[in-house]
């Protein structure tokens, strides 16, 4: 057994860089930082505007393996400044969330999501929702 650090840690290190020495890099699109049982969010979307990001998503759930008060963790990272952000204001059956954003327009953003059961022992895989550039606030 292995804390989920570590195993995402494995899991970046074993699919998510590419390349050869020296000129290595990472494909987000294959980071997976949850693995789990939970049922994946459907129809998921994002639209940045300004120093906000919406995240969309349907509230539906096959009740077998999900509940509608799961939460909502959304994960972005900002590759510019080697930082993230999280957030778990969200429940499934909300069906959307508006983050603020606090970046500088310029900056690449990644964006990861998955659910958590309410007594935080189940989640469901992460997805990978793409990256944006963050643009002047409107």
């Amino acid at each position: 057994k292995i804390t989920g650090y570590n195993a995402a840690v494995r899991e970046f290190i074993n699919n998510a860089i590419t390349g050869e020495y020296p000129d290595f890099s990472v494909d987000y699109s294959k980071m997976q930082l949850s693995k789990g049982a939970l049922n994946q969010l459907k129809q998921v979307t994002i639209t940045p505007l300004g120093n906000e990001l919406t995240v969309k998503w349907s509230p539906i759930v096959d009740t077998m393996l999900g509940n509608t008060d799961d939460e909502v963790l959304i994960l972005l990272y900002n590759s510019a400044s080697d930082d993230y952000m999280t957030n778990m204001t969200a429940k499934r059956y909300d069906g959307e969330l508006i983050l603020e954003l606090a970046e500088k327009p310029g900056d690449s953003m990644e964006v990861w999501l998955f659910c958590v059961n309410k007594d935080r022992k189940s989640v469901s895989s992460s997805q990978y929702l793409g990256a944006f550039i963050v643009s002047e606030p409107s």
